[in-house]
């Protein structure tokens, strides 16, 4: 395998140094300052049109982009890798990865950057950036590295914090991850389509699983548990189908919620499981659902839920169908099985339209009493 690694956001925690950078060269200008969090809502590439969006235009451009350089250059010092960052990359390298940095960040200033933290020293095959300060070339540099090394795009993974990372790895027809803790919010990032994580250390055990997330849909992008998602998992599981239907995937409070996605942050590291992934709407980053793989006393269930105001759109039908094959290969298995109560006509549905066969409906076991369900089972094809 080979990692392209983003910088900035990424390996780099200088988000908060970029904001106050930021502000300290555009307010003397007589442009509006931003909070971190509005920074993260707006930044993006290339960076002229964000500059345009900030009321930066085209003639002032130069000196504007020029001034943040210098000045973002002068107050590096001092700026961290994220926590997690220098152990992620040492355990690719002992598995055998091969590391390539490639930044927007002008070349000579990126290496004098990677150059002043030690713990990175001899992690990566090469560190490439751009020859000006204007950050639009990210594409060529790794297409051309890629193509010196005889690399195949399957075997490259990219890992990044921004939409147009995701959009440098679709041009080079490989995989990416987006970690969603740098210059873009999770709402942002969800748009590009491909998987999300929270840390480095995730990113790093799905890339070592051999199973690193299933590729999003055309409206949905699957992520990773989170404790902040807590709100989020509350409220889409106060309906009254899941009241009826699951009712122990009901969380009355945020503190209910907190707990569960605590368990389930560890469960995703145990073959034991349960595996829940999050579903982000790709159209405006918010959490609709969840898809999940559960285990029985003989196999694996499939599970989804939908938030209520959310249903009827074919979300749930669309992610199941997407997770069956990760599932499947993360379990190393060929079957799986969805169980679902006789009257829950509109879960019977989407298993039906994923392809799963019908192969028991009686009396049996679900959620500790004896109710008429139904059992099917999807077969890899």
């Amino acid at each position: 395998m080979t990692l392209i690694w983003d910088w900035n956001g990424t390996l780099l925690d200088d988000v908060d140094m970029a904001v106050r950078v930021t502000n300290e060269v555009f307010e003397p200008r007589g442009y509006a300052p931003l909070s971190r969090e509005a920074y993260r809502r707006c930044f993006r590439f290339p960076v002229r049109d964000y500059y345009r969006d900030r009321g930066v235009g085209d003639e002032a451009f130069p000196e504007v982009a020029g001034a943040w350089s210098a000045h973002y250059d002068a107050s590096f010092p001092g700026t961290p890798l994220f926590g997690d960052a220098a152990a992620a990359v040492k355990r690719l390298q002992a598995a055998g990865v091969e590391q390539v940095i490639v930044s927007a960040s002008q070349v000579d200033m990126l290496r004098r950057q990677v150059d002043g933290y030690p713990e990175l020293a001899g992690c990566f095959a090469a560190v490439l950036g751009i020859g000006d300060i204007y950050a639009d070339g990210k594409v060529a540099l790794a297409r051309r590295y890629l193509a010196e090394r005889g690399a195949d795009p399957a075997e490259v993974v990219l890992v990044g914090d921004t939409c147009h990372d995701a959009e440098v790895a679709a041009a080079l027809g490989c995989r990416c991850l987006l970690v969603d803790r740098g210059h873009q919010t999770r709402e942002v990032i969800a748009a590009a389509g491909v998987p999300v994580v929270h840390s480095l250390r995730e990113a790093t055990e799905l890339l070592l699983s051999g199973a690193p997330l299933p590729p999003g849909t055309a409206r949905l992008t699957f992520t990773t548990p989170a404790e902040d998602m807590a709100a989020e998992l509350s409220r889409n599981s106060l309906d009254e189908d899941n009241r009826r239907f699951v009712p122990d995937e009901v969380f009355e409070t945020e503190e209910d919620a907190r707990a569960v996605l605590t368990m389930l942050i560890r469960a995703a590291q145990s073959p034991e499981g349960p595996w829940v992934l999050p579903l982000l709407r790709r159209e405006d980053g918010r959490n609709v659902g969840y898809v999940q793989a559960s285990p029985l006393e003989r196999g694996w269930e499939i599970g989804y839920h939908i938030a209520a105001d959310c249903t009827g759109r074919g979300y749930a039908t669309e992610a199941a169908r997407a997770a069956l094959p990760y599932f499947a290969n993360r379990l190393r298995t060929d079957e799986l099985l969805g169980v679902v109560l006789e009257e829950n006509a509109a879960s019977c549905r989407v298993l039906e339209k994923c392809g799963m066969t019908l192969v028991f409906r009686g009396m049996a076991d679900y959620q500790g009493e004896k109710r008429p369900v139904r059992h099917y089972r999807w077969r890899r094809a």
